[in-house]
């Protein structure tokens, strides 16, 4: 079978596969940093065998490539989510081509101008997008040097054969075949699987038109009747599942409500553009992605509950939109989701939020539950900023780029986190509340930056005793001679630091006292 769909084009004996290079010894001093902040895990003892073993294959296998790298589908897995199927060579030529809906940055721009490209319309932009009979998985591998860019998928997790995707095959509909490559050792075979472009067959239900995808399930296409004020969309049709909502599906229409089946997984980029009287609809737990402007100019949404354990999405999805209440339950909420909001009353995170963005700790009326436990920023504004007890991670690294020399207006070079350390930014005159011995605390002394303690103690009793004398004074100069132990009290000037200036502050506090 596979004979038929692929065509051998060369035949290469001896070039060694290019994500493992023995030469290229990872760096181990970088593990801890690794683990904590780019991985996000705080309890590294207690990962199972297999999660031990998936850092350890993303940390060598990343460091160790010659170009810039990210191990996307084991890092997904490792974060707890559904990473779904893998390509099926045999069954790929059926397929206009291979997308993992969560990470379309390709349409994350929020509101494009089409005046600025020479485009007619929005739509003559986009619309072609509608047609790609696209099979939704997670990339092994992304390249991301502008040389070598492009996404690999392999067919087991050996890496017995992949299938290459790059930038210009991946958003067009040319006959640029997919490069298939069959690994034996260091060497490899490389075949082309030509692509299926027939245009999908659709079929009209209820006022709305249905793509027929090739694994028979189905996309809404279109909402085709524009007097219904609301719809229904049903789990299946005619046997097919319904799993998609696509790209321009609702735009501009007058829809009021619509109410979405548990067979959803997926809404596409500006799927919901500029639904202006748009104000109910729910959010399958099955949601796996919202694609960049997917409910765009949405001005009428009342009150919005995202519980979808498995969601991935960008704080675009909902650019320019108006809600009133929202509550978000999923494992990361993007930054910045409420300053695309217009305007809202409430937003709160579920219990399965682990992850949020520093902007959050902005908003006063937003309060930071329990089960939250990583703060991300970039970089920090110049203001206090207060940070919870519970949470164990701040800052952490963001995702590498490679050398997008046509992407980027000074240098070139890519930008690796773990290495270059820079998402980890100087707090400039930030000042972290916070709380002794927490992760703000720990951050604020690693990154010299200015701390205010929140913690009711009387400062100045070194020794603990309730009371402050010239015994505390001894206390702290004992301390500071021979590193004995001591307690949070004796920060005198409540820097978040114990040394010479409280030692200095307590016999002036003791002098004026006496």
């Amino acid at each position: 079978m596979l004979k038929k769909v692929v065509s051998l084009i060369l035949a290469l004996s001896a070039i060694p596969v290019s994500t493992v290079h023995a030469e290229n010894i990872p760096d181990y001093s970088l593990w801890n940093r690794f683990i904590k902040y780019d991985l996000r895990i705080t309890d590294y003892d207690s990962l199972t065998d297999e999660e031990k073993d998936l850092c350890k294959f993303i940390f060598e296998t990343e460091r160790s490539a010659p170009d810039t790298i990210i191990c996307e589908r084991a890092r997904r897995k490792l974060a707890g989510y559904d990473v779904g199927e893998r390509v099926d060579p045999e069954q790929i030529g059926n397929y206009y081509n291979i997308i993992d809906r969560c990470e379309n940055y390709w349409l994350l721009t929020p509101y494009p101008n089409p005046d600025e490209n020479g485009y007619e319309s929005f739509h003559e932009k986009y619309d072609f997008f509608k047609e790609m009979a696209t099979f939704d998985t997670v990339p092994d591998i992304l390249h991301l040097d502008d040389d070598n860019y492009y996404n690999e998928y392999w067919v087991d997790d050996d890496k017995t054969a992949s299938i290459e995707i790059g930038l210009n095959s991946y958003y067009t509909l040319e006959k640029d075949p997919f490069i298939y490559k069959v690994y034996d050792g260091d060497s490899y075979e490389v075949y082309e699987i030509e692509k299926n472009l027939d245009t999908l067959p659709t079929m009209e239900y209820e006022g709305c038109t249905y793509q027929i995808y090739p694994d028979n399930t189905l996309a809404l296409y279109s909402f085709d009747d524009k007097t219904i004020s609301s719809v229904d969309i049903p789990e299946s049709i005619d046997g097919m599942e319904v799993t998609g909502i696509k790209m321009f599906a609702f735009d501009e229409s007058e829809i009021t409500s619509v109410h979405l089946p548990e067979t959803i997984s997926y809404i596409e980029p500006f799927a919901f553009y500029q639904c202006e009287d748009l104000r109910n609809i729910n959010f399958p737990k099955s949601l796996k992605s919202i694609g960049g402007s997917g409910f765009c100019d949405c001005t009428a949404l009342g009150d919005i509950n995202i519980d979808c354990p498995d969601l991935k999405f960008s704080s675009f999805s909902f650019y320019h939109c108006l809600a009133k209440n929202i509550t978000v339950n999923t494992r990361v909420v993007p930054k910045h989701i409420t300053s695309h909001f217009l305007k809202y009353k409430s937003l709160n995170f579920g219990k399965d939020v682990t992850e949020i963005g520093y902007n959050y700790l902005l908003d006063k009326n937003i309060e930071i539950p329990e089960n939250v436990k990583v703060i991300t920023w970039d970089v920090i504004p110049e203001s206090y900023i207060t940070i919870p007890k519970h949470i164990e991670i701040l800052g952490s690294y963001g995702r590498a780029s490679g050398n997008l020399y046509h992407s980027v207006s000074i240098g070139g070079d890519p930008v690796i986190p773990l290495i270059e350390n820079k998402s980890m930014t100087e707090m400039y005159n930030t000042t972290m509340e916070g709380y002794y011995g927490t992760e703000a605390h720990n951050y604020a002394i690693t990154h010299n930056a200015k701390f205010r303690p929140l913690d009711d103690l009387l400062y100045g009793d070194s020794n603990g005793d309730g009371k402050i004398n010239i015994a505390d004074l001894v206390s702290l100069k004992n301390y500071l001679l021979k590193d004995t132990d001591i307690s949070y009290s004796a920060d005198v000037n409540k820097d978040g630091r114990i040394d010479v200036f409280d030692l200095a502050e307590l016999r002036g506090q003791i002098i004026r006292n006496t």
